[in-house]
């Protein structure tokens, strides 16, 4: 659960719908919005997608391929439509776009002025080289409603880029060594010691069995303990419905709260034997708390934000 702290920092009415937000899943809602549901079925038949059961260059290979048929078979400008809304994966020839209207702006404020009319509602831009700041930008709306513009001082959602912040300061942990890599999770939260696994067999019903080894602080930090963000999977609907009935009865539920009620899911494979982007980081997250007897957003205030004088931001952490 991330937290607004700002008081009179307005962030604006920011949703999205996570299982709606990533990979495969967010191609094929934009393709079909702009093109119909039939032309998504020809660009995908006979095609391999993006799996997390294949190997990880598979994958890679995967989504080059439904990339350049997708260009392939759409026009320039309805493909930038759609990679306006998905901004993922992109194609060499696509980054190649980009580039090229940049060099046909001329300039920095020309090319980021153009970008808000086709894609987010604002953006600031900086650029520094050697320490020195060489360019400093801010276009369009923080909040198109209110019509209140993009400043220096504007507060964004910084979604999962927390995750650079959070691991930096486990690891700060780590090193006074507080943990190890290989420490079995179940040391710090005792509840995922009989961790479950959601196999689909063959008659595609679902199959519950124990892991064949419990899930170790590595698997965290590196996305592959098996709860992962979005999909239409056993695990990710197990993940739901507890997180709703978490919500019912407790309302706005603290960290370690949601650690221990997701310990009821079935992961999607053995630990370690996948990557799948998603939970680990917040268990990373509640590892800082228990080790260092702090909340995560005091810890991060006190060892990271304060020593470094960071002192403009806003606390978003649990």
């Amino acid at each position: 659960m991330i937290e607004d702290t700002s008081g009179e920092k307005d962030m604006g009415d920011t949703k999205i719908v996570y299982d709606e937000k990533f990979g495969i899943t967010t191609f094929k809602r934009e393709i079909c919005a702009q093109l119909g549901e039939a032309f998504w079925n020809e660009l995908v038949e006979n095609i391999e997608l993006p799996d997390i059961d294949s190997e990880c260059k598979c994958q890679c290979h995967n989504m080059y391929q439904f990339m350049k048929r997708l260009e392939e078979m759409t026009d320039e400008e309805t493909l930038k439509k759609i990679l306006y809304k998905v901004r993922h994966g992109l194609h060499p020839s696509q980054c190649e776009w980009a580039h090229k209207e940049f060099m046909e702006a001329g300039n920095l404020d020309d090319f980021l002025k153009e970008h808000v009319k086709n894609g987010p509602a604002g953006c600031g831009c900086a650029v520094v080289q050697d320490d020195k700041l060489l360019y400093e930008g801010y276009y369009g709306y923080a909040d198109l409603e209110k019509k209140k513009i993009i400043t220096p001082d504007t507060v964004y959602r910084q979604f999962s880029t927390t995750k650079v912040i959070i691991c930096t300061a486990a690891m700060m942990l780590f090193e006074r060594g507080h943990f190890l890599m290989d420490d079995p999770l179940y040391e710090y939260f005792p509840e995922w010691k009989e961790t479950m696994v959601a196999d689909t067999g063959e008659d595609g019903g679902i199959y519950i069995r124990a892991a064949k080894r419990p899930i170790q602080i590595r698997d965290c930090f590196s996305m592959a303990m098996g709860i992962g963000y979005g999909g239409e999977d056993y695990t990710h609907q197990m993940m739901e419905k507890v997180r709703r009935n978490l919500a019912e009865t407790v309302g706005d539920y603290t960290l370690r709260q949601d650690i221990y009620a997701m310990s009821q899911v079935p992961v999607r494979f053995d630990p370690g034997t996948h990557f799948l982007y998603g939970f680990g980081h917040e268990l990373v997250a509640g590892l800082i708390e228990v080790v260092s007897g702090k909340k995560v957003s005091d810890f991060l205030q006190s060892e990271l934000f304060e020593p470094l004088e960071m002192n403009s931001g806003l606390s978003l952490f649990w």
